[in-house]
């Protein structure tokens, strides 16, 4: 907490201390400003510390700018033609409270191999204490909207409904540029428009459209299919651009804040900017800058780019708002580059087609799940490595081989073990395309999705994904990797699976299979199936809960691979004009229990409580049930789950590291091999062994307290589970403590008191403070016998929390608390 609040107080006189820093402004086409002589064309410019330089004219082509006291743009329309700009004091173009009025253009031209300390060519670079601060007049219109009618090719004109949160005013005049988002599969289908007249929110244009733009809103099942296609406006008053004879090598400029810098960029066009090929030239790039709580992005546009877009590497609390990125390779919004970044707000932005790198462009060559590839090779419009971030509201529109919104492994960086909640919610994911569009992509290899969640495993933390619209993908609308993840209150329409479910849950959600939006019909243009479940060997397995399916001509649930498992469990299910609710892709011999599913409560099958669906009868009761659908034949059997009893009276004792554990076979027999399930809290598995006999001897056991199950595995699949028993390893006080709660707080600052209950066993204490309910900016190691905490806090509203940690883990978070410190 200490060291936040010392990054908060140091910033605050920074920005409060900059102007009585520098001296009385001068003029820059004064040459008694420059000591006799104006700077001249591939002049190496330098501001003096303790200048303040106001631009009054277009100065010729300058090799570079140095800028140690403070360059401000003055108050008419002016050029800047420059190598590079080192901004060690401060670029200023407009400010948050004045923006800047008047038409600004940066280009940047310098060599374009160059390498200027270590920032390569052609950039704008805050760095030793230097701000960027750019505040272009249009960070006020509206960002982007959407139809609010159908758009044909031939149009010259759209009606717009105007949905991005708090923008009101339209502002957009003639000139502008507009980028209208693709409404089906192929996500080329893109329309750059330029705007001659706007009345009220009908806007007019040049050239007429070439495609179909979906424009009106849909009611399925009676929820709401929203699939209208976004405009983005692309124009700014400001402008910062890579020079011309570097677009056929695909190289522009690019936007740096390295660490003790600051930026604050809104209302900027950024265009042809970004270096393919080169890493970490990227658009608007924080590098290694830490927690930064007063910068921000917002507003911009970003079209044409290089290489990537907005990039967050080892950045902390910035604020990533209503920027439209349009026609970017390879990431368009980096949200974490090593997976330690946490505390960053990305919210309300838009961006249409991202394509994928060529492959002799990529930067970081590794493949699979190497830390150095960032898969580059299957990029996302937005790119998450540590889901301690906020993503919400914004919008994926289209991409080549590419995904929608990536959260992607942490590749053994930095994730959280403690994770209990995503801030992630209502975002939009449409026209994603996998040039191979099978839907037989491995999880490895897979792109054409719209969301696809796939963090690394972490002990069992939960991850809520809340409120996604996907639609229109070759592949998936959203696929789901561990059991861990669940996916709810989606609307998923018209993809080739609405969803892929490997472990994770569905729930709360409508499914439709085709929609009204049928405006293209590419080769890959087929439906797959509602959600496709992969489940594997395994207690953990794809679960639905509260699914309605709609218009699916397939089936509703396209089961391929998996076995019978009780963890593969479906409830609540609603059908809508879906005659087939299952299909089974595989029933050979080999694969008998291929495709299995267990229905809780009768809303698939139509029985009274639990059956299994499966590909071969369980047992002499199997049901079979014709056209349901399968590879060779078209039924299922259901079998009644009571005929698949588990192992009875299990026992469990250790002695020093060694555990034993026995039970009782199932009364019915016909075992083939037990399958022991383990894990560190009730009713959680994290380890599964296989055992042969009725009985297991474990040798070398960890320490610890483990929750033990154990089920049967027969020809009629696997049972449910026995009772559970706990089972204590080793020393028997090392056991996770208990949480420190209550915690109290008193004062309204400057002075804050923080106090809790003392937990015996603990070796330190962690304390967690946010800037929002749930959220943790920093944290502070604090000794175990401390109960009470005295610290000075700047004014601001803060969340705290905090958990006790031993050998064996942190116990649960303490309630939380609202500290609010006032001013004195």
């Amino acid at each position: 907490m200490a060291r936040r609040l010392g990054v908060i107080v140091a910033a605050a006189l920074l920005l409060a201390g900059s102007a009585s820093a520098v001296a009385a402004q001068a003029l820059w086409s004064n040459p008694a400003t420059w000591g006799g002589a104006v700077p001249a064309a591939g002049d190496h410019v330098v501001v003096p510390q303790g200048r303040r330089i106001v631009l009054d004219v277009d100065p010729p082509p300058l090799a570079s700018l140095t800028i140690l006291g403070v360059l401000e743009f003055g108050p008419r329309d002016l050029a800047l033609s420059v190598g590079w700009v080192a901004v060690h004091g401060m670029l200023e173009i407009g400010t948050e409270t004045a923006p800047y009025p008047h038409r600004a253009t940066i280009t940047l031209t310098g060599p374009l191999d160059d390498n200027v300390m270590g920032m390569g060519a052609r950039f704008i670079g805050a760095m030793s204490g230097g701000r960027i601060e750019v505040h272009g007049s249009r960070r006020s219109d509206v960002d982007w909207a959407v139809l609010a009618r159908h758009a044909r090719p031939g149009d010259t004109s759209i009606a717009l409904d105007l949905v991005e949160p708090n923008k009101t005013t339209l502002g957009w005049r003639p000139g502008d540029l507009l980028a209208i988002a693709p409404s089906g599969r192929d996500p080329l289908q893109i329309d750059a428009v330029t705007v001659t007249a706007v009345h009220g929110q009908e806007v007019s244009f040049t050239p007429p459209l070439r495609f179909h733009h979906w424009g009106t809103l849909q009611t399925v099942a009676g929820r709401v299919v929203d699939e209208r296609a976004e405009v983005g406006l692309l124009t700014r008053n400001v402008v910062i651009q890579g020079a011309a004879d570097g677009w056929s090598r695909n190289l522009g400029g690019h936007v740096m804040i390295m660490a003790g810098g600051i930026g604050r960029i809104e209302g900027a066009e950024l265009r042809h900017m970004g270096q393919m090929g080169r890493l970490g030239r990227y658009p608007i790039h924080w590098h290694l800058t830490g927690y930064a709580p007063i910068d921000y992005a917002r507003f911009n546009s970003l079209w044409n780019s290089f290489h990537r877009g907005i990039a967050l590497h080892r950045t902390d609390g910035v604020e990533v708002r209503g920027n439209v990125a349009a026609s970017v390779w390879s990431h368009t919004f980096v949200v974490g580059e090593d997976g330690t970044e946490t505390g960053n707000v990305v919210e309300d932005n838009l961006a249409v087609l991202t394509r994928r790198l060529p492959d002799a462009a990529f930067v970081l060559k590794g493949s699979g799940d190497g830390p150095e590839a960032q898969d580059e090779w299957r990029p996302a419009a937005f790119w998450v490595n540590n889901p301690r971030n906020t993503v919400r509201g914004n919008r994926a529109a289209g991409g080549l081989d590419a995904i929608g919104f990536f959260y992607d492994r942490d590749h053994g960086r930095a994730a959280p073990a403690d994770l209990v909640a995503v801030d992630f919610s209502h975002n939009v994911a449409h026209s994603y395309l996998a040039a191979d569009a099978s839907g037989d992509a491995s999880p490895d290899t897979a792109s054409g999705i719209g969301l696809f969640v796939r963090l690394a495993d972490r002990s069992g933390a939960a991850a809520t994904f809340d409120g996604v619209t996907a639609y229109q993908n070759s592949v998936a609308g959203a696929w789901v990797e561990n059991a861990t993840e669940t996916l709810q209150d989606a609307v998923l329409a018209d993809n080739a699976s609405g969803a892929v479910l490997s472990r994770g849950m569905l729930q709360d959600s409508l499914v439709v299979g085709r929609s009204a939006n049928a405006i293209t019909e590419h080769p890959a243009d087929a439906v797959r199936g509602g959600v496709r479940t992969v489940a594997t060997a395994g207690p953990l397995a794809p679960r639905l809960r509260r699914v309605t399916f709609a218009d699916q001509p397939i089936a509703a649930l396209d089961l391929d691979g998996g076995h019978v498992m009780p963890g593969n469990r479906v409830e609540a299910l609603a059908f809508v004009n879906t005659p087939v609710p299952v299909f089974l892709r595989d029933r050979r011999p080999d694969h008998g229990w291929s495709g299995a599913l267990v229905d809780a409560d009768g809303s698939l099958t139509g029985r009274a409580g639990e059956s299994y669906v499966t590909g071969l009868p369980l047992s002499p009761a199997s049901a079979f049930v014709a056209g349901w659908g399968s590879f060779d034949g078209g039924g299922a059997f259901v079998t009644a789950a009571d005929g698949l009893t588990g192992p009875r009276a299990l026992t469990a004792v250790a002695a020093g590291r060694t555990a034993v554990l026995a039970w009782t076979p199932p009364a019915a027999g016909g075992v083939v091999r037990y399958v022991v399930e383990a894990g560190l809290a009730a009713g959680r598995t994290d380890v599964v062994i296989d055992s042969a006999t009725t009985s297991l001897t474990i040798q070398g056991a960890p320490d610890g307290t483990f929750f033990v199950r154990v089920r049967a595995v027969t020809a009629a699949g696997i049972s449910a589970p026995s009772n559970e028993v706990r089972l204590v390893v080793g020393d028997a006080t090392c056991l996770v403590p208990e949480s420190p709660a209550p915690l109290t707080s008193h004062g309204t600052g400057p002075a804050v008191s923080l106090a809790w209950r003392a937990v015996p066993g603990v070796q330190r204490q962690r304390l967690s403070v946010g800037l929002r309910a749930g959220a943790t900016d920093v944290e502070l190691d604090l000794p175990a016998g401390q109960q009470r905490l005295v610290t000075a806090a700047p004014p601001g509203t803060y969340f705290v929390r905090i958990a006790a940690l031993n050998a064996c883990g942190a116990s649960r978070a303490s309630n939380e608390v609202t500290v609010v410190v006032g001013r004195d």
